[in-house]
């Protein structure tokens, strides 16, 4: 049976200096703690996580659930690790677990390595965590890196909440966001994974130069579909129509959030065309949950709010899109996802997939998730052969001449080492958007335009299975071509 025990005071609440962020443990043990699964919580901004939810939507209360049904009789140990502001930066939070890992790896009896289990932006955090490990020469003592269903390639909520909270913050900030989850977008974790703006930019950059573990297995779940199934958002949505009046200053302001959901709409893909909101990945509501926290500073704040139509319950929508879950960068979103594509792509050595999207909270995968541990949370586990993998090509850091105004311009980049071709785009005066084909291909690294009026190019190193993006375009025009800006 299992239960909680103390392991002593080497298991402590530690605290980062330079944040003033700190972590707390959880743990159910069966007596002598000797095989650690550690599990890194996701974003909680407001330290709202705990493995003794008593919430049964809550993943941490199905993974309890799970520790119980799955790892009794096993011997292994759940070590749940709790930081203080789950909204920190995921660098912070990283520094944190790292210390977690070495003082597990202090407690422990005996030489079984630890699995770490990152669930959404902890998989994140656990990825940064144990290549910096890596990369310090300190010995993280693990076999198993599992990453479940978290946005190596970012995170999607819908522009249209972006912009009305942007908007709202700016007009009556000093009345709202008691309630309202404003911290999705304004924490620093949420603008690094949110698909908006240079935060995130930045962030995935540093990321993707960082690069993953090596020494150990790497699997990635996804809780979004690999068959190109759409969410079902019906079209031309408008999701929420609301005014609202501040009582205690007499002014006025209104936004309608008309269109909010509409295919094609924020945001569409670069090369192709793909409806974000709508693409295959696990989901959730944030419409739903922006309504329903101004309801709540409604009563709190003492403002009029009018909801002229609530269609929130057909609004659920991608939030981690499939193609982040796994980390394929040189797809659409809409497309479907082969076995090959994750064979030969993926950074992962197994991934674990479902043909339906459910919900981001749903601990879907207990039976794969419990093999994974059973078969590879053990002494000498070969790390995988990693050969057949396909490297992905750099991207061009710079292109002379990226923005035009009239008349003849050369233009010319560095050479990506293993690209074949490369494909050079124009977007015409002030197009948010790329063309879906580009104005030639060329296998050299300087060409000749010329523009009647103001322009803007984008340049993809190519081979024959990938292509690269460009550095100088923001993450979200990388991924999707559109500046809200």
């Amino acid at each position: 049976m299992i239960k909680k025990v103390s392991i002593g005071a080497v298991l402590m609440s530690a605290s980062l200096s330079a944040t003033a962020n700190s972590y707390s443990l959880q743990y159910i043990t069966h007596g002598t703690f000797d095989k650690p699964v550690i599990f890194v919580e996701g974003y909680d901004p407001d330290n709202e996580n705990y493995l003794t939810s008593h919430n049964g939507n809550d993943p941490y209360r199905q993974l309890r659930d799970f520790a119980a049904s799955r790892l009794s009789g096993t011997g292994k140990d759940l070590v749940f690790v709790n930081f203080s502001n789950g909204g920190a930066r995921i660098e912070d939070n990283a520094e944190l677990l790292k210390q977690v890992i070495q003082q597990v790896n202090n407690a422990k009896v005996g030489n079984h390595p630890n699995a770490v289990i990152g669930y959404s932006m902890g998989g994140l955090v656990a990825r940064w965590a144990l290549k910096d490990m890596e990369d310090r020469r300190i010995d993280h003592d693990t076999s198993l890196y599992i990453s479940y269903d978290a946005p190596h390639r970012g995170a999607n909520v819908p522009y249209d909440i972006k912009s009305d909270l942007d908007k709202l913050q700016d007009k009556v900030k000093k009345y709202l966001f008691k309630n309202v989850d404003r911290d999705v977008i304004y924490s620093p974790a949420g603008k690094e994974m949110i698909l908006w703006g240079s935060d995130s930019s930045r962030f995935y950059r540093a990321l993707e130069a960082k690069g993953y573990p090596q020494n150990l297995r790497r699997v990635a779940f996804a809780n979004g579909s690999t068959t190109n199934r759409a969410i079902g958002i019906p079209y031309n949505l408008v999701a929420l129509d609301y005014r609202f009046e501040i009582l205690q200053t007499k002014n006025y302001y209104r936004k309608t959030m008309s269109n909010g959901l509409t295919v094609c709409g924020y945001p569409c893909n670069p090369i192709g065309t793909s409806h974000l909101d709508n693409a295959p990945g696990s989901t959730t509501n944030t419409f739903a949950a922006l309504l329903n926290g101004m309801r709540r500073d409604e009563v709190a704040s003492g403002f009029d709010l009018d909801v002229y139509q609530d269609n929130t319950n057909q609004a659920t929508h991608n939030f981690i899109p499939t193609l982040s879950a796994f980390d394929l960068r040189n797809h659409d979103y809409n497309d479907a996802i082969t076995s090959s594509d994750l064979d030969y792509e993926s950074p992962f050595d197994e991934t674990y997939t479902t043909s339906y999207n459910y919900s981001h909270d749903s601990l879907i995968f207990t039976s794969q998730l419990a093999s994974e541990l059973n078969l590879y949370h053990t002494y000498g586990v070969a790390v995988p052969s990693r050969s057949h993998k396909k490297a992905q090509l750099a991207d061009i850091g710079y292109v002379r001449n990226e923005w035009l105004v009239r008349g003849n311009y050369m233009l010319d980049w560095s050479a990506v080492p293993g690209a074949t071709h490369y494909e050079v785009y124009l977007a015409s005066g002030y197009a948010k958007t790329f063309p879906s084909s580009p104005i030639r291909t060329i296998t050299g690294t300087h060409t000749s335009v010329n523009v009647s009026n103001r322009a803007r190019v984008a340049v993809r190193a190519c081979n024959s299975y990938s292509c690269s993006y460009p550095k100088t375009m923001t993450l979200i025009e990388r991924d999707s071509s559109i500046n809200p800006n």
